[in-house]
């Protein structure tokens, strides 16, 4: 059972540990077989965040380099949201 702010991963790779000691013991005939693995669709769903914040972020810096005509100025404006963005959750871990 996954408790509350437990990685999810780790809880899935402990329980497929557990049914093969498990699967062992068993009789010959009786195989466990998992209902319900959600390891594709986090991994899935990982993947997608992880390639809309990449498209998100570089169409941000396009779009602040083209209204103001500078390079390094659209960076220094980009920058600011991916740093808020960490010491925002660097600040939630303290509670």
């Amino acid at each position: 059972m996954m408790l509350k702010g437990a990685n999810s991963a780790d809880v899935v790779n402990r329980v497929k540990e557990k049914m093969t000691t498990i699967q062992k013991s068993l009789p010959a005939d009786v195989i466990i077989e998992p209902y319900l693995d959600r390891t594709d669709l986090v991994n899935r769903a990982i993947s997608t965040v992880e390639k809309n914040l990449l498209e998100g972020a570089l169409i941000v810096i396009f779009v602040l380099v083209l209204f103001s005509r500078k390079f390094q100025g659209g960076l220094i404006v980009a920058s600011a949201i991916p740093l808020s963005m960490l010491f925002a959750f660097r600040n939630d871990e303290c509670f």
